[in-house]
C-alpha cells in the first residue's frame, strides 16, 4: 500500500493523474472505495470529454494505485446499466 502523500508527490505520475487520484479520494468511503461516474470526474477536472479521464484512470491502474470494479445494475425485464467503482490502494 501507498500513502496519499507518496502518490501526490510521485514524479512518475502525470500531474493530471495525481489530481484525479486526489478527486477519487474525496469520493471514497472509509474502505477507499469510490463510485463517481467518469462524467462527474470529467466535470471535476474540467476535461472536455471522458476519454481523457479513461486515460488517467488507466495510468493510475498501471501504477497499481486504483483498481476498477465492474458493476452490472440489473432490473427485472431490463438489461440494466453498467458502471465502474474504484478501489484505491492507499493507507
Amino acid at each position: 500500500m501507498t500513502t496519499v502523500y507518496e502518490v501526490i508527490r510521485n514524479p512518475k505520475l502525470s500531474r493530471p493523474a495525481r489530481l484525479l487520484f486526489a478527486v477519487l479520494i474525496s469520493y471514497a468511503n472509509g474502505e477507499y472505495y469510490a463510485n463517481p461516474s467518469r462524467e462527474r470526474l470529467r466535470a471535476n477536472l474540467g476535461y472536455g470529454n471522458v476519454s481523457g479521464i479513461s486515460r488517467l484512470l488507466t495510468e493510475l491502474e498501471n501504477a497499481n494505485l486504483v483498481r476498477r470494479i465492474f458493476r452490472q445494475h440489473v432490473e427485472v425485464g431490463y438489461a440494466g446499466s453498467r458502471s465502474y467503482g474504484y478501489l484505491l490502494n492507499v493507507d
